[in-house]
């Protein structure tokens, strides 16, 4: 399937954090839509997932300004220009984590990605929306004997909703797809 015409791409909205873009698009069959979206910017981020040597997942208390509100949530922040992954993922740590901020939780494998926590109010969670994958990749382990751990990253991957994971039905590895 061919992918659309860009006939137009505007901005509507935009602050020093992000903007807002009308895509005028045209399809195959000769439709035209406008879809509206926040265009990824130039720069990359990162999402620490530390965990210590008890298995405790480390949190930050941050305040959300949406909720007007402190929340737990995983240090984040945006890749410096000239720095890895790695380095980026260090500084935030030390940037984020303050003494009394940091709460470990302890996880033998009763907690799962999207478990959602509380200190005793009641929630109501509606779940998180699913969109139909856009880019697909296949991956597969480069190192045979790691594969399983490979499948369960991925999985994890999956049950955030950060990814959808396919398993071919011949052949080993798996194709991920992101929106």
């Amino acid at each position: 399937m061919p992918l659309p015409k860009i006939i137009k791409t505007e901005t509507l909205a935009a602050t020093r954090f992000f903007k807002i873009e009308a895509m005028h698009l045209e399809f195959s069959t000769g439709e035209q839509r406008v879809y509206e979206r926040l265009p990824a910017g130039a720069s990359s981020g990162v999402i620490v997932v530390a965990i210590n040597e008890n298995d405790e997942l480390m949190l930050i208390r941050e305040y959300a300004a949406g909720f007007h509100e402190f929340q737990l949530t995983l240090p984040k922040g945006a890749v410096d220009q000239g720095e890895t992954l790695e380095v980026a993922a260090d500084r935030e740590l030390a940037e984020e984590a303050w003494a009394g901020d940091i709460i470990g939780i302890p996880n033998h494998g009763q907690l799962r990605i999207g478990d959602t926590l509380t200190e005793g109010e009641t929630l109501r969670v509606s779940g998180i929306p699913s969109f139909a994958p856009e880019l697909l990749q296949a991956c597969r382990a480069g190192d045979p004997m790691k594969a399983k751990h490979l499948e369960k990253a991925l999985m994890q991957f999956a049950e955030e909703g950060a990814a959808k994971v396919f398993k071919p039905s011949l052949g080993s590895g798996f194709i991920v797809g992101v929106v």
